[in-house]
């Protein structure tokens, strides 16, 4: 398994080297059901190699590595229950470094790469850039080459940033700022 992700609905996306899984949850009572589709990408000739994936909706999401983005649209048939392939664009990024990860958050892409981070939105067929938030250090210096490789929102509504040497960062919406905790060597408790 390359990567696994969950979409709004009860969904489980998965990827596997050339193969991309649709996995449908559901309840009946006590009992919980799986199903699972066949390989979505198994009339694909082009997309080859191990992917991420970033869930939009229901019928879009992102299948993407370093340099490479595209987007997926499928069709869901509701009397048979199963999913299919409808089309594949590809997308081309505007961004400064290689593609980490991509999290949709309120309709809102984060887009983490090994240099800085990105807000945008998709626009038809682009990613179009909304913000490429400034990061500074606990000193107010600022940060470059972050090397994102984690994003996460919480249940407040602020959003986490984990990078490979610069800590962690959290986003608080309340007022469109980041707070830096640094590796403190001499803390304990602090992040390692």
């Amino acid at each position: 398994i390359t990567a696994i992700n969950k979409s709004h609905a009860e969904e489980v996306w998965v990827t596997c080297k050339e193969s991309l899984y649709n996995c449908k949850i559901s309840k009946d009572g006590d009992s919980v059901n799986y199903e699972i589709s066949n390989n979505l990408l198994a009339d694909t000739k082009y997309i080859s190699g191990g992917y991420k994936i970033c869930p939009l909706d229901d019928n879009l999401l992102f299948l993407y590595n370093e340099s490479e983005l595209y987007l997926l649209h499928f069709q869901n048939s509701n009397s048979n229950k199963t999913i299919r392939l409808n089309s594949i664009k590809k997308i081309d990024l505007p961004l400064d470094g290689e593609l980490r990860i991509i999290e949709n958050i309120d309709n809102l892409l984060w887009i983490g790469t090994n240099k800085c981070i990105y807000k945008g939105i998709l626009d038809g067929n682009k990613i179009r850039i909304v913000q490429k938030p400034e990061f500074r250090s606990q000193n107010n210096q600022v940060m470059k080459d972050l090397n994102i490789l984690s994003i996460l929102p919480d249940t407040n509504g602020d959003v986490w940033i984990g990078t490979v040497y610069n800590g962690l960062f959290q986003y608080k919406n309340e007022n469109d700022k980041f707070i830096h905790y640094d590796f403190n060597p001499k803390d304990s408790k602090g992040i390692t």
